[in-house]
Parts: structure tokens; sequence; C-alpha cells
């Protein structure tokens, strides 16, 4: 693709096509393709799949589980409540120690600290403390990204909180809010059922 004027259907099927010849391999002998569901790759008339569904018929195309269900969990977060705020303040609590590094070294420390390990090396350090990630509704494994990593952390990031909460107004509400038996317990069930929609 370094070559392609654009990334459009037909210049995807040239591509394909031009590396199974590269590779020896015969084209006629694939049976499945399986895309993210975009406009190119699923048209029914000119996407790729169509393309190579014209010169082969017993193909089969296929969009793919995971971008589907993350489409649906995106459209889910807008209708349910729990959900909508989970993200709301795992979004907020990523903005607050990603763009503060006196924050982030004190959720770190907390966390090391936590664990009562004494770290020597740089290293050592990076592998036992962990960040926070972004929830994004457009990236489809974000949000149970950041679900697991604020879910296995939780202890961390409240102590980090309770600390932050009388000189930062947004530590002291995600504290208030995260600081509750409700939320913990909805937090593990995010996370089990994002692990078994995702393994399906």
């Amino acid at each position: 693709m370094e070559d392609a004027i654009s990334p459009d259907a037909e210049t995807l099927h040239q591509v394909l096509t031009s590396q199974f010849d590269k590779l020896h391999l015969p084209i006629e002998e694939m049976s499945g393709l399986v895309t993210d569901g975009a406009a190119v790759m699923t048209g029914k008339r000119n996407g790729l799949g169509a393309r190579l569904k014209r010169e082969h018929p017993n193909l089969l195309t296929v969009h793919c589980i995971c971008p589907r269900l993350a489409l649906a969990c995106a459209d889910a977060t807008d209708e349910l409540k729990p959900i909508l705020n989970a993200h709301t303040w795992l979004t907020q609590l990523w903005k607050m120690f990603e763009y503060s590094s006196k924050k982030t070294s004190m959720f770190l420390k907390m966390q090391t600290n936590m664990r009562a390990v004494n770290l020597t090396t740089q290293p050592v350090r990076k592998k036992l403390a962990k960040r926070l990630k972004q929830a994004c509704k457009t990236r489809w494994m974000s949000f149970d990204q950041a679900v697991k990593a604020a879910f296995d952390e939780i202890i961390a990031i409240l102590h980090t909180l309770k600390k932050l909460e009388e000189k930062d107004a947004v530590a002291s509400g995600l504290y208030k809010k995260m600081n509750t038996l409700l939320f913990s317990y909805q937090s593990g069930i995010f996370t089990s059922l994002f692990y078994l929609c995702c393994h399906l």
C-alpha cells in the first residue's frame, strides 16, 4: 500500500492478488474474507469482498464480530446510565493522570508502596506499576482495557484520589463517585461481560 494513491477497493484487490502471486498461493483456494465492515471492504457492488466473489463465487465474506460488537456497545452506552457513568468517570480519571506527571508519579508510587516491593531498577518499576487506559468509544477494546485497568488498581486509585481530594476538585468528585461498593461491583461486571463478549 506504500505506493498506492488511495486505499480504495480496486487498490486493495490489486495488492491482495499480487501478494498471493508473490507467495505462490492460489487465490482461488481462499475460502473466506473477514473484514472490519468498512464500505471499501463490504460494498455490495465494488467492495473488496464483491470483487473477489465475482472471481471466486464460493468465497464467504464476513463482517467480523468484534467490530460489530463494538458498534453495538458504543450505541448501548448512550442508553444505559451505569455504563455511560463508568465511561465518563474513567475518561476523567485517565485525563487527570495523563495530563499531570506529578499526579501520575503519585499514583505509580501508591501502587508500588501497596505492593511493598523495593524497586531498584526502572524496568522493574515499569513492569509492576500500571498506568490507566483511555476509554474510547471508537476503539472497540479500549473501554474493556480501561475498565480492567481501573478494576485491577481500584485500591491504589482510591488512595491516590483521597490524597488529592482536598486540593483537586476533579479528584474529590471522582473519589466520591468511585469509592462505592456499587462502582466496584459494576466494574467487575463490565470486565466480565466484555471478556465474555470478546471471546465468543
